[in-house]
């Protein structure tokens, strides 16, 4: 039977340090490290409750997780910008420099804070085996792992930046010149330099682990930490389920915030760099998240994984063209004219399919109002769970699903005015097109501007979903602080 009682998951704390203990390679990470921030903060999901520096530990994981989360969209830019300029390679630098320093401001106290909350166990309550370690470590003390954890990561963070500074200056950089001038090209160390941070990382990453495990693995094996958070939680238990309740709510309503903001469209080179397939997930796990006190979410969870698969399918073909036939003034070839036809109709079935999801989404939301939302001024405590909702929360979703709708239609409009020259193209070959296509080319002037308009209503709907599902999230954390 599956053991329910509150605990220290330390299961999950291995699981983190093995997604850790590897190097960066600028921003990309084989082992993502935001899969071990994420398993950091759910294992302090009970200890938190009863113990204060768990509280601040949990909360600075969380955030570290998400700017981890943000490397990706932030190094598909970076490629894209460098890819095809090698003298804009100086970008690297300047990405993993800003990122390392971020994430050490905010990893480092929530790293201390979770090592200050395990003292506080041994002196403030006399849980004697977080004060000692396990006799396979030798002489090296509580404390000492606790430094040992600090140093790795941030030998992690510079190792993963400095290899980088050697594509700094872009007057010298040249992928093949060893020597110009009597001097060494700094940019033809780079992969030695690469090759040596990452072996470095990766030695000192391999021993950090092994002590970590070994230390974890002795206080779980104790059960002494378990046995005294169990003591704290025995007269509160309903709290805890209360808790642990809103809190799931809370984290829905969070990651669905974060998918409204990943459906914001960041064009470059006709491509976009945040693909709309990351907004979908994110749709689909806060969904999934909240379907146990939300039923209407069984109709949006399909409709936003129909959407991803779609969104996903145009992304590949929006790329493929872009690489292979976007070329003006070459012929483009029978492939090319079916590939483009096929995209054009994905992008307007894509849209649909949005559509139809965010319309999904509004009686959702409706109904995680009246259930969650009684924090709020205009919402009464002693309202029916099938009332009507007030005037004004009813104003914001329905500004909400409008915008995302006007939002989904702006979209696919500025996908067929930004690719009307290869339309146009196309058309010119002769090849057997639709009708509508040929008026379109002919009577609808390109507007190279458009693409600001959708990008507009991104921002908005981004406004709207922080009014709307951010209060309701506010009124979530609130109700969770009272409890």
């Amino acid at each position: 039977m599956k053991d329910n009682r509150p605990r220290f998951r330390f299961g999950l704390m291995i699981a983190a340090i093995i997604f850790l203990c590897n190097p960066n390679v600028n921003l990309i990470d084989p082992l993502p490290d935001f899969f071990g921030y994420l398993f950091l903060a759910l294992s302090l999901s009970d200890a938190e409750v009863a113990f204060p520096y768990f509280s601040e530990a949990r909360s600075g994981f969380f955030k570290v997780m998400w700017i981890s989360l943000s490397k990706i969209p932030a190094a598909l830019l970076m490629l894209s910008i460098w890819s095809r300029d090698y003298s804009q390679k100086s970008i690297i630098p300047v990405f993993t420099l800003s990122y390392a320093f971020v994430e050490l401001v905010f990893l480092i106290p929530a790293v201390s804070a979770f090592f200050e909350g395990v003292f506080y166990l041994g002196t403030r309550f006399d849980c004697e085996c977080v004060l000692k370690t396990p006799k396979n470590l030798g002489s090296l003390t509580a404390e000492g792992v606790t430094r040992v954890t600090l140093i790795f990561l941030l030998i992690k963070g510079i190792m993963g930046t400095l290899p980088e500074f050697s594509l700094a200056s872009v007057r010298q950089y040249s992928p093949d010149a060893v020597m110009t001038g009597g001097r060494v090209v700094a940019s033809s160390l780079y992969p030695l330099l690469l090759l040596a941070g990452a072996m470095i990382v990766l030695i000192l990453g391999i021993s950090w682990a092994s002590i970590l495990i070994r230390w974890l693995r002795y206080l779980a094996r104790d059960g002494g930490m378990d046995r005294l958070l169990r003591e704290h939680l025995l007269a509160k238990a309903d709290v805890l389920a209360t808790r642990r309740r809103l809190g799931r709510v809370a984290a829905a309503l969070t990651v669905l915030t974060v998918g409204v903001g990943c459906g914001i469209d960041l064009v470059f080179d006709d491509v976009n760099m945040l693909p709309d397939v990351l907004s979908a997930v994110m749709f689909v796990v806060g969904l999934r998240l909240l379907l146990p006190f939300c039923k209407k979410a069984k109709i949006a969870i399909p409709l936003f994984s129909v959407y991803g698969a779609v969104s996903f399918a145009a992304y590949v073909m929006k790329v493929v063209w872009v690489e292979r036939y976007a070329v003006h003034g070459r012929a483009v070839p029978e492939a090319g004219i079916r590939l483009f036809l096929a995209f054009e109709i994905v992008s307007a079935v894509e849209a649909a399919l949005l559509i139809a999801a965010v319309l999904s989404l509004a009686p959702v939301l409706a109904q995680a109002w009246r259930s969650f939302g009684r924090g709020d001024p205009s919402m009464p405590h002693d309202q029916p769970a099938d009332a009507p909702l007030p005037r004004t929360i009813r104003r914001r979703l329905v500004g909400f699903a409008t915008v995302g709708v006007l939002q989904a239609l702006l979209t696919f409009a500025g996908v067929l005015l930004s690719t009307q020259s290869e339309m146009k193209m196309i058309v010119n070959t002769g090849a057997n097109v639709p009708q509508a296509y040929r008026v379109f080319v002919a009577t609808v002037p390109k507007w190279g501007w458009f693409w600001l308009v959708p990008l507009c209503f991104s921002l908005v709907w981004l406004v709207y979903a922080l009014t709307v599902i951010g209060g309701l999230r506010d009124n979530v954390r609130d109700t969770m602080e009272l409890s």
